[in-house]
């Protein structure tokens, strides 16, 4: 899926997150790429846990 992300504000827990903006919305996640890719366009591959399924 083809999305835009933003760098979210360090929450001081090393990991670095991100805001999605997709057609349908947008999402907190987790940015597993590398950090100077964070910002930008994107296609990305969703995981969904199952107790959010």
């Amino acid at each position: 899926m083809l999305v835009w992300t933003e760098p979210m504000p360090s929450s001081g827990t090393g990991r670095v997150m991100v805001r999605v903006h997709t057609p349908i919305g947008s999402a907190a996640a987790v940015w597993r790429g590398e950090p100077h890719d964070v910002a930008g366009r994107h296609h990305i591959e969703w995981t969904v846990e199952d107790d959010i399924r």
